[in-house]
Parts: C-alpha cells; structure tokens; sequence
C-alpha cells in the first residue's frame, strides 16, 4: 500500500483529526477544533465544509459568546444517520449482533442461538442479518462494520 505523504495525505490526516474533534466533543465549534488542533481557523472552516458537504456532520444552532462579546460560534455534531454498524460477538453457542447510528444510538440487537458449531452456518447467519439491515436502510450512507470476539 503506498504511504499517504505530501499534500493529500496531510488533507486526510486534518480532516481525519477534525472529524475525531467532533465525533469526540460534540457539540463543538471551529473556533474550538482550531483550538484544540493547533489548526489555523481557515484551513478547519475548509475541512468543516467539506465535512459538512457529505453529510457527516449536522450544525445544531449557535453556542454562547465569549465574555469579550463577538459573534456566536455555530455547533455543530455526527450526523448520527449518516450510517451505522453492526457488530457482531460470536460464543459458544450464540451470536450476539446490535446495530447502531454513527452517534451511539441501538437500532437493533439481539441474540441467535446457534445450533451447530459449523462456520459456513455462522457466517450465513451473519449475512442474513448484513442482508436485513441493508433492506431495511434509512441513512445517509450504508457502511457496516464486522468486531468479532471469541468468547471462549
């Protein structure tokens, strides 16, 4: 895999490092991302709108002004419908799958007894439930990701 260097790859570090800035402070302003990035002010409203133009973020409103006065910072948050996950933890006897929103939020959960211990059944059920959440999609961007944890 080539190495992401010059230009390009620093634009998807930054943008990388923004979007982790309000997934993990939500609600959050640009002045704040800058802040805490050490980022100049333009180049995150650059990274903020392109964000924002795919639909992975969602302004709330505006947040309160500093003691000095000045113009109110807009917040903003995920866009939680954006997409979601769907996890799946496979035990002895069971497969536990849940789905959530980009934002934390269950869309479903629940338990599959497994009644063979055979890997082709294992990973048929999976599928079924990839297959049923995928028919059933009402976000923005379908995206699924598969965390298996051998429970011994």
């Amino acid at each position: 895999m080539a190495n992401q260097t010059g230009r390009g790859g620093l634009h998807q570090h930054n943008l990388s490092q923004v979007l982790q800035q309000i997934f993990n402070n939500q609600p959050i302003s640009r002045v704040e991302i800058a802040h805490r990035l050490n980022l100049n002010k333009s180049t995150v409203s650059a990274l903020y709108n392109e964000l924002d133009q795919q639909g992975y973020i969602h302004e709330i409103g505006a947040g309160s002004s500093t003691s000095a006065g000045g113009r109110k910072p807009m917040l903003v948050k995920i866009n939680g419908r954006y997409g979601y996950t769907i996890s799946f933890d496979l035990g002895f006897r069971h497969l536990h799958v849940i789905a959530n929103y980009l934002d934390g939020r269950i869309i479903f959960q629940g338990r599959i007894q497994l009644q063979q211990h055979d890997l082709q059944e294992v990973l048929h059920r999976i599928n079924d439930q990839i297959d049923r959440s995928l028919a059933a999609d009402t976000t923005s961007k379908a995206y699924w990701g598969l965390v298996f944890r051998s429970m011994g």
